[in-house]
């Protein structure tokens, strides 16, 4: 058997990698960098919203 001959089932297992398998473990990889993006962006927002823990007095006026 030739290498460029392969049989239907074979054929058909390489396009359903091409047309199922990547698009869906590419999509599931964009939704979960997408959500695990959206998740450090609140966690760094939250982060910089608290106070900081001054190690110089702060005046009443909020300067340092």
């Amino acid at each position: 058997m030739a290498p460029g001959d392969r049989s239907r089932a074979q054929r058909a297992l390489e396009r359903a990698k091409e047309v199922v398998l990547y698009p869906l473990v590419t999509g599931l990889m964009l939704g979960l960098g997408t959500v695990l993006g959206r998740r450090l962006g609140e966690w760094y927002l939250e982060q910089r919203k608290r106070p900081l823990k001054a190690s110089v007095p702060v005046r009443a006026d909020g300067w340092r």
